[in-house]
Formats: C-alpha cells, sequence, structure tokens
C-alpha cells in the first residue's frame, strides 16, 4: 500500500524560502513513512499583490529550485510532485507538474 503524505503550506514571494518548506515536508514525509508527497501549485513564488509574480519567480527545470529539491531526495524512494512556473521565453511561462526521485526527475507534464 502507497502512503501519500500532502505538504499544504503558503507560498512565499520568495523561492529560497518555499525551497527550504518543501525539503523539509520532504523529511517530514519520509519519516512518516510516505512513498508519494504531493506538493502545491504555483510553489516557486505567490504574492496577490504582484500579478507579475509569476513571470519574475518562474525558473527552468535544471534551476536553483529543483536543483535543491533534486539533491534533496537524493538517496529516497519518496516521490514527490508539484505544479512550478517554467519560462517559455515568449514572456509567458508553462505551468508544469513535476514528479522526482532520487535525485531525478521522473515526469513533466505542461499543463494546457
Amino acid at each position: 500500500m502507497l502512503k501519500v503524505a500532502l505538504g499544504q503550506f503558503a507560498v512565499s514571494r520568495v523561492w529560497e524560502e518555499n525551497a527550504q518548506v518543501c525539503i523539509d515536508l520532504m523529511e517530514r514525509a519520509r519519516a512518516g513513512g510516505a512513498g508519494l508527497l504531493v506538493l502545491p501549485e504555483g510553489i516557486l513564488a505567490r504574492d496577490i499583490t504582484d500579478p507579475q509574480i509569476v513571470l519574475k519567480a518562474a525558473q527552468p527545470l535544471d534551476g536553483p529550485f529543483i536543483t535543491q529539491l533534486l539533491e534533496a531526495s537524493r538517496g529516497s524512494d519518496l516521490a514527490t510532485m508539484m505544479c512550478v512556473h517554467v519560462p517559455t521565453g515568449e514572456g509567458r511561462v508553462w505551468n508544469t507538474l513535476v514528479t522526482i526521485r532520487d535525485g531525478q526527475i521522473l515526469s513533466q507534464y505542461r499543463k494546457l
């Protein structure tokens, strides 16, 4: 049986803070015996007072946010799913569902 952990949190406007919260939630999920951790959508940054935050905070999948989470996942069987905003290069972003485990990206899906 697969134990699923839900990692709900209030996303801040600072991606470094959000990455640390995600890493902490990954550690707690592992300690609790979960095989899958599901994190919120848009976890790079959020600020309802700044309509451009999504564009300003977007990072490629090989950027520092995902890289930190991949490093934190090394040596673990815990799969972690999240949605991040990835720049398209055209002043827009892809809302991308990503699954990571043991230092690797297992899947990515650009939501329509």
